[in-house]
């Protein structure tokens, strides 16, 4: 399939899991969603599921399931009212779709909410110091409002995908700030979106060769989008430099798409952000000696040695 198709499908596809996100407790109808996707329902249907894996009402329906599991474990939501926020016209059918999603029965998880939810949600987010080496990649220049650069990456997805060369399981997808999102998420954002890697092939693709700064950097596992997640990064990131010795370094943050953010709600993102830092100056507040033994991680971020 040609780059240009492949591109315009995960466009369409974007909109509409956005969509789904944002509407999720609107009447999602195969022809709407279609509608939104400018596609026959047929042809919807055959892209979505060829892209996302899932039919649409597969998606609808496990996000519903999602966020009634977590109501339930909580004490949100009775299991009743739950059932009805999910779509479900009877407390029966959503008892048995929610023993296939999950394992177990709304009634057991609604005892056993706080461990359950314990289980199932990421251990503590916290930063881990790593050492980047300097690398090139090829990718997109973006400019504008989008922190999350989907366009961009829609772009430079399909353009590798179409010619074979993205795995994501070996190639990084990263955004380079140029714009400080730790200083201000304003109204333009300026990065670098690229794959990397220095791979010349991929600059037969109209993509452009981009340097990734290498060095020390305070690395940050943050689920959501940048927006959402930013403030939480804050209030991290101040401690933690105290703590261990280090100070914000002048470089671009780097972050690192660990999801597909064209092909994924945005409840389900996730990325690594990349903090450049070095070891404070003599005589300002702090230890260096605190400074925690750290992975370094490099290449391609398949293998580790001692910092």
């Amino acid at each position: 399939m040609k780059a240009n198709r492949i591109i315009d499908h995960r466009q369409r596809i974007r909109r509409v899991v956005t969509h789904i996100y944002e509407h999720i407790d609107d009447q999602l109808s195969l022809q709407s969603l279609a509608a939104i996707a400018c596609l026959s329902p047929f042809h919807f249907q055959r892209v979505y599921q060829h892209l996302v894996g899932e039919t649409p009402a597969d998606t609808v329906r496990r996000l519903r399931l999602a966020r009634a599991a977590e109501q339930i474990a909580s004490g949100v939501a009775s299991v009743t009212e739950a059932a009805v926020g999910a779509g479900y016209g009877s407390s029966q059918a959503f008892c048995r779709a929610f023993r296939r999603r999950f394992g177990v029965a709304p009634s057991r998880l609604k005892k056993s909410g706080p461990a359950w939810l314990a289980e199932r949600r990421p251990a503590a987010i916290g930063f881990s110091l790593v050492e980047l080496p300097a690398q090139a990649g090829y990718g997109l220049r973006h400019a504008g409002p989008d922190w999350d650069a989907g366009w961009s990456c829609c772009q430079v997805i399909g353009r590798a995908f179409a010619a074979g060369l993205w795995d994501p399981a070996g190639r990084g997808l990263f955004m380079q700030y140029r714009s400080d999102p730790l200083a201000d998420i304003g109204v333009t954002v300026e990065a670098d979106v690229c794959i990397a890697g220095d791979d010349q092939r991929l600059a037969a693709l109209g993509l452009e060769r981009i340097a990734l700064g290498g060095g020390c950097y305070a690395m940050l596992r943050l689920p959501g989008t940048l927006q959402t997640s930013i403030a939480h990064a804050r209030t991290l990131l101040h401690p933690y430099l105290a703590e261990t010795g280090l100070a914000r370094r002048a470089a671009p943050l780097l972050r690192r798409c660990t999801t597909d953010l064209a092909l994924t709600p945005p409840s389900e993102w996730s990325f690594e952000l990349y903090v450049p830092v070095e070891a404070r100056p003599a005589g300002a507040t702090g230890s260096a000696a605190q400074r925690p033994q750290a992975a370094c991680v490099c290449a391609g971020f398949d293998r580790a040695i001692a910092l």
